[in-house]
């Protein structure tokens, strides 16, 4: 991300949160009160980030990731809700990211990571695509 794109992003939002472990990226430098960055040395600690979320007032917080930033979410208990879009196309391999990658799952201590989910609804959306919305129970 480049200072003017985050220029760009802080035109749509009342507040943009950036968390990072690059110690040069340039949000640090910039002085905005729109802006907050969040800093971490070595890795992100999500339940830390998502503390230092509420502190900063936010509610509710959307994330957009992948199957490995998804598994480590999931298991760490810090989604309660799921909204997934499910296109008419089916694509797969043994090296394509799924919903939840990561390190598999090999004990039975490993099973208590499982988050079983519960259908709240379902939007069947223009050229077949389906909208499925979950509440993650523990």
């Amino acid at each position: 991300m480049t200072e003017r794109g985050i220029k760009n992003l802080l035109r749509f939002v009342k507040k943009l949160y950036i968390v990072t472990t690059n110690k040069e990226h340039p949000a640090i430098a910039m002085q905005n009160d729109s802006l907050e960055v969040v800093r971490y040395e070595a890795a992100v600690d999500l339940p830390d980030l998502f503390c230092k979320l509420k502190s900063f007032g936010a509610q509710r917080v959307t994330i957009q990731s992948g199957g490995e930033m998804n598994a480590e979410l999931m298991r760490g208990g810090l989604i309660d809700f799921v909204s997934l879009v499910v296109a008419p196309v089916m694509v797969g391999g043994r090296d394509t990211s799924s919903l939840l990658d990561g390190t598999s799952l090999k004990t039975d201590d490993d099973l208590k990571l499982i988050r079983p989910l519960e259908l709240t609804d379902v939007d069947k959306l223009s050229d077949s695509y389906l909208h499925l919305k979950y509440k993650v129970t523990k």
